[in-house]
């Protein structure tokens, strides 16, 4: 051996391999090991396993793994093994099919070309054997067409035709059984086609004078179109060419209809003939689908990429994929609905961002409105509060600042405007509003421009919305007409005393500045922050000042809502437009259920993106006022207006909808009409029962199961839409569609119409339901002035401009008639023909239709179809629904009727709804799936979710009275909360411990409130007593006397006639006290003020019970004349003197702050009253 050959049993080769004894030596060693480990222990050690020994070498073990492997992947991939890619051989088998193919086409063209030309010369010698025949012996309704020249002489009429009579016999005789025409009833025409076979095997050439028709009209045989003429069979093994026509005499073939070009008549056995032709095309379908889906990949190659040859293809080819089909109709719809929904969700719940420079502010200062807005609702500030007078010197330091850099700026400290006038009651208030009067540029310009808004709040908010943001922005807007001086006067009433019955309002028209403006914009919050809403207008004019804001919100349902009193809340535009001005009403009105609580502060509102929006539109709006001129203030009477996606403003006036809904109720039915009548007369519209009344069905179940999930929510889950109102309306708009849904398909599947009939039938209803409802809106607008029902116009013209879409469709389609039950393998023309064994009823006939195949341009036209009938009708409704879903719905703490605001949202939800029933049979069963998983979470989170929460708490409205005629509290101080019944007396007034005490001694009372908030409950409790006032002092103001309670509120009555008295009132540390008489007293007149009653509100017929005094000072003295009518002087005038305390602040009501440490987070208190705390006392004049 070389020593360069490496041994095997020593060096690095042999150092690694291992000999037998080695292996056993080391088994030996580890027992050895084994059994020391558990002597060690004291224990026998257990017998070790004995491992089998395996002889064979690694590679036979490793051979052995990859055996089992292949034969386990062999097994997995057994199914894909069975298919495999075609060889050469295959592919120059299929190739060479493909040319015997073309070649057979282009030899049966050349075929056709030769007898076209055969029959032409026929025709031209017939023609000129007849020019030279005699006259006597031709006749414009006998003639008859020459014999075709076939391959093989074939049997035809001889002899000279010398009577027309005997000609028109002689055809009936050779056609008897050859020539038929289609029938409606299926079972006639196969009765036809027995016929057919029953005639004699003879060669017969017949010709038809009249053209046969190629348009598909009326109810189509099962027959193609061109079977109008069924050649006769001839003998056997001729074959003969007949015309279907005479339109191919003077064209090539080419351009002549296929159905007028000639036809072969097949000799033989016809029918076995005709089995054989279509047997032969399903061969051949079967070979061109075979070829087509095995047929290897064409080389990337750019000379085998082929482009479509025309848009034309380009069209066929998006519509194939475009078609009336459950994907495309499901993708359309869901994507339409959800763009617009989530869209206006997000419009409606975020605002636009401020802009955070001053360059961008449009002259107006952000932050120096936010620091007024701090300083404004630091505490609450009712009028009859201390805070009050601070927050009323901040206003006037403010303006006073402004008006002393500019000459023409002047301001009105107005403490002489008082106002006496009669609503409910007689109210006489001394104001302090606060005025601004800003001289516009042109002295000639007529009329002013007016700008309201209130400095106060209620006792129980700081009044951040309630109307902290509205006084901010009028101070924004001095200094920014003082800097930009207005072409005409611009006045602002920043007034006092709203909150308790519009008191400011009616002091500003004492004040001499009220005569000059002509126009208003009222700045209001009825809710939390948000969008601020256009709520009220005047007129026309005035409105489309509006559409100058940038970011526009308002819809003249919510001034509907207003008439209808769903909004419990009054503002100062009531009192401007009663007298005589022609203004705006914007306000906030989102999270009804922190209105008035302590949560109207600017630590809750989110920022600054509130403010801005009403800076914003205060301001634009404003500057469009100043430029109408005065034919512009007064344009058009009722609005109706609303905005589009808060981007645009739509203003119309009243009279303008009311034409066009007219017009509409007119001319739209003539036009569907005539339209349907055209269709039925070209036979593309079967005026049946079938198919119609889906769509009224549908309709009434749908809306029977949304109303009805609504009264369950309004019966078992109350008040889940105070705070869940999204998922409420979801679960509504779910059950309308699966109730819709469902109905329309199990109607189609049972008694099939076909996609597109099915899809025009629902249309057509479906514009039948918004014509009548635009009947009952028209009716509403005219009689009541009911504006709001507007979008009923936008979805009748919607699916007015659909339906001729339908129209064209239903044009350009072909009658054609389809098999509902499902294909089962045969042609048509396959069948058998009747026989004697045929049954009488066939098992298919029941789901035959004779439906309108659309063309390939037409396919995607249900799309543009489905724009027009629901995008910017549902965009409309869609934003009416969210308005009422977030204004109506925290109203219930209010009292609002609960099955009111659910059914209003049913309604609502039917309205987005409608659109969809026209499509609703196509979309895919997937959403279906989907959907009603959402329906069940929503339903029963809706069912089981506690309602209330502290971003949409409960108000719980708290008074207290006592009874000032005796010294002690006892049981005459009561509290009194009032509040959702179930909710009140179960979870409030027990968590109160006063409420507690009551309930253990029996003293706890509740019921039902009849005022002011129906609908709600009551409970009251004797209370800890209050601390309105400091107690009076001994003279050397050292030792403090018994509290005296009867010192609160003093008085004194004086019988002046039989039906006249004066009463003296004064009460401590208040600015409001009242008189409730027990008989109606029919003058009232206080001392010191106004010696008449505004003209716009006068004492009524019968007089009033109630009077409210209201003092611009501390501790006034009310001296009240009253006269009264039917009482001698023997007689008393009988009733109660009040005053009312509501400052909050400094533990004057410890009632109060013990209500609100006690109440449940998920709740929170508001005023009922004006007063928080009310003393009385009886008296008898």
């Amino acid at each position: 051996m070389d020593e360069g050959v490496p041994s095997l049993s020593s060096g690095s080769v042999g150092s690694r391999f291992v000999s037998e004894a080695d292996i056993d030596a080391a088994k030996a060693t580890r027992e050895a090991e084994w059994k020391a480990a558990y002597a060690r222990i004291g224990q026998e050690p257990p017998p070790r396993p004995i491992e089998d020994y395996d002889g064979r070498s690694l590679f036979e073990r490793l051979q052995e793994q990859k055996t089992m492997k292949q034969e386990q992947w062999d097994e997995k991939m057994k199914l894909s093994n069975q298919f495999r890619g075609i060889d050469e051989e295959d592919s120059a088998f299929l190739v060479a099919m493909q040319s015997e193919k073309l070649q057979a086409e282009k030899l049966l063209k050349q075929e056709e070309a030769e007898q076209v030309a055969m029959f032409r010369a026929g025709v031209a010698k017939r023609a000129e054997a007849s020019s030279k025949a005699p006259a006597t012996t031709t006749s414009p309704t006998s003639t008859s067409a020459p014999p075709l020249p076939t391959s093989k002489p074939s049997a035809s009429v001889k002899g000279p035709v010398t009577k027309a009579s005997s000609v028109k016999k002689d055809q009936k005789t050779l056609l008897k059984g050859v020539i038929r025409k289609k029938d409606k009833d299926k079972g006639k025409g196969k009765a036809d086609g027995k016929a057919e076979t029953a005639a004699p095997a003879k060669a017969v050439t017949a010709t038809v004078n009249q053209p046969t028709s190629t348009s598909n009209t009326g109810p189509v045989s099962r027959k193609r179109a061109n079977d109008d003429v069924v050649s006769p069979p001839a003998a056997s093994g001729e074959v003969s060419e007949k015309p279907h026509g005479s339109n191919c005499d003077a064209i090539s073939l080419e351009e002549c209809p296929r159905s007028s070009r000639p036809r072969r008549a097949y000799s033989g056995d016809y029918r076995a003939t005709r089995r054989s032709r279509f047997a032969r095309s399903r061969d051949q379908t079967l070979l061109d689908t075979v070829t087509l889906s095995i047929t290897p990949s064409p080389s990337p190659d750019l000379a085998h990429f082929q482009m479509p040859s025309s848009p034309m293809a380009i069209l066929q080819r998006l519509s194939g994929v475009y078609n009336f089909s459950a994907w495309p109709v499901t993708v359309l719809i869901v994507s339409a609905y959800a763009a617009i929904l989530i869209s206006t969700i997000w419009i409606q719940e975020v605002l636009p961002s401020p802009p955070k420079h001053l360059s961008g502010q449009l002259g107006l200062d952000l932050d120096l409105a936010w620091r007024d807005l701090q300083s404004i609702t630091t505490y609450p500030h009712p009028y009859d509060s201390h805070q009050n007078d601070v927050v009323r010197q901040h206003v006037l330091d403010r303006v006073a600042k402004t008006a002393a850099e500019y000459g023409y700026v002047h301001v009105s400290d107005d403490n002489t405007s008082n106002a006496t006038y009669a609503g409910g009651q007689v109210v006489y208030f001394e104001g302090n509003n606060v005025l601004v009067k800003i001289d516009g540029s042109d002295p000639d310009s007529k009329g002013g421009v007016l700008f309201s808004a209130h400095f106060d709040s209620v006792s129980t908010a700081p009044g951040a919305t309630d109307d902290g943001m509205g006084v901010a922005t009028l101070l924004n807007l001095v200094d920014y007409f003082a800097k930009n001086q207005p072409q005409r006067d611009v006045i602002f009433n920043i007034n006092n005393g709203e909150e308790d019955w519009l008191n400011g309002a009616h002091a500003f028209l004492e004040h001499p500045w009220a005569s000059i403006p002509t126009v208003f914009l009222n700045l209001e919050g009825a809710g939390n922050a948000g969008r601020p809403l256009l709520f009220r207008t005047s007129n026309t004019g005035v409105t489309k000042a509006f559409r100058a804001s940038h970011h526009p919100h308002g819809n003249v349902l919510s001034a509907d809502a207003f008439k209808a009193r769903l909004v419990r809340s009054g503002t100062d535009f009531e009192v401007y437009d009663e007298n005589g001005m022609r203004g705006l009403d914007l306000a906030f009105y989102r999270k009804r259920s922190r209105y008035h609580t302590k949560y109207d502060s600017v630590a809750v509102m989110g920022g600054k993106a509130s403010l801005w929006a009403m800076m914003e539109a205060a301001l634009r709006t404003g500057n469009a006022l100043v430029s109408l001129s005065k034919q512009q203030e007064t344009e058009g009477g009722d609005v109706v207006y609303f905005d589009i996606f808060g981007r645009a403003m739509a203003v119309l006036s009243q009279k303008a909808m009311l034409i066009i809904d007219v017009i509409l109720l007119i001319v739209g039915p003539l036009v569907v009409a005539a339209s349907v009548f055209y269709l039925y007369r070209e036979k593309k519209f079967q005026w049946t029962m079938k198919g119609w009344g889906r769509f009224p069905l549908a309709m009434l179940l749908a809306v029977s199961a949304t109303c009805g999930l609504g009264v369950v929510y309004s019966k078992l889950a109350t008040f889940i839409v105070y705070s869940s109102g999204y998922a409420v309306f979801t679960s509504l708009l779910c059950t309308f569609y699966l109730i819709m849904h469902g109905t329309l398909v199990a109607l189609e599947w049972y008694r099939p119409t076909g996609d597109i009939q099915q899809r025009f039938i629902v249309l057509l209803e479906t514009y039948l339901f918004w014509w009548a409802l635009l009947v009952v809106a028209t009716t509403y607008l005219n009689g009541r002035h009911i504006g709001g029902l507007y979008f009923i116009t936008f979805f009748h013209a919607g699916c007015l401009s659909a339906l001729p879409v339908g129209f064209v469709e239903l044009l350009s389609g072909t009658v054609v008639q389809t098999n509902h039950a499902g294909s089962n393998g045969r042609h048509e023309d396959d069948e058998e023909l009747p026989s004697e064994r045929t049954p009488l009823l066939s098992a298919r006939a029941d789901r035959d239709v004779d439906a309108v195949q659309d063309s390939h341009w037409t396919k995607p036209l249900w799309g543009l179809e489905f724009i027009l009938s629901a995008v910017f009708p549902v965009i409309l409704a869609s934003q009416l629904l969210l308005v009422v879903l977030t204004a109506l719905g925290e109203t219930l703490g209010d009292g609002n009727p609960a099955t009111t605001v659910y059914l209003l949202i049913a309604v609502f939800v039917t309205f987005i709804s409608i659109p969809i029933a026209p499509y609703a049979h196509k979309v895919h069963r997937t959403i279906t799936y989907v959907i009603i998983l959402i329906w069940a979470i929503t339903v029963l989170y809706n069912t089981l979710s506690f309602p209330f929460s502290p971003a949409s708490p409960l108000k719980v409205y708290f008074q207290q009275t006592a009874d000032l005629d005796y010294d002690e509290l006892g049981a005459n101080n009561t509290v009194r909360l009032v509040g959702v019944p179930g909710y009140l007396e179960k979870y409030i007034a027990e968590a109160i411990p006063s409420g507690n005490d009551a309930r253990r001694h029996e003293t706890l009372s509740c019921g039902a409130v009849d005022s002011p908030k129906v609908g709600l409950s009551s409970c009251t409790f004797p209370s800890l007593a209050p601390n309105v006032a400091p107690w009076l002092t001994t003279s050397n103001a050292a030792q403090p006397l018994k509290p005296a309670r009867r010192q609160l509120l003093e008085y004194k009555t004086t019988r002046l006639t039989a039906n006249s008295g004066m009463i003296s009132i004064h009460g401590q540390n208040t600015r409001s006290c009242r008189i409730y008489f027990d008989d109606p007293v029919v003058s009232v007149r206080v001392k010191g003020g106004n010696d008449r009653m505004q003209d716009k509100y006068p004492m009524p017929e019968g007089g009033l019970k109630e009077v409210r005094l209201w003092s611009r000072t501390w501790d006034r003295t009310f001296e009240v004349l009253v006269e009264w009518e039917g009482k001698t002087r023997a007689e008393a005038l009988t009733g109660r003197v009040a005053c009312e305390w509501a400052e909050m602040r400094e533990e004057r009501i410890p009632a109060l702050d013990e209500v609100v440490s006690f109440l449940p987070a998920w709740a929170v208190v508001s005023k009922l009253a004006d007063g928080l705390f009310e003393g009385t006392k009886r008296f008898k004049m």
